[in-house]
């Protein structure tokens, strides 16, 4: 194999960036599937806390995996992210009801 192919079973050549992209493509695909399946089972408010801090995750992943530098940006996102995300998995109080 020269390094741009990859062999699978010894029966089929694809192109490795051919297979990567249909592996990414699997993975979004799974990913969707999670999203709407949280949906039908939280608020749309929290799900939409899970994806913030999943795209947050992935951030710090690519600056460590990549070696990209942290910027000042990098720190003020990850304070309001954090500071977010903690308010968020605040107790609500609840209200009283008026009676009357």
């Amino acid at each position: 194999s020269s390094g741009i192919n990859a062999e699978y079973g010894g029966v089929v050549s694809v192109p490795r960036l051919w297979a990567l992209l249909l592996l990414n493509l699997a993975l979004q695909n799974a990913g969707l599937r999670g999203i709407y399946w949280l949906l039908t089972e939280w608020s749309s408010l929290a799900v939409s806390m899970v994806t913030t801090v999943r795209k947050f995750i992935s951030l710090l992943l690519s600056i460590y995996l990549f070696n990209n530098p942290f910027t000042p940006s990098h720190w003020v996102g990850s304070v309001l992210v954090l500071v977010g995300s903690g308010l968020f998995s605040l107790p609500e109080e609840k209200k009283e009801e008026k009676t009357e």
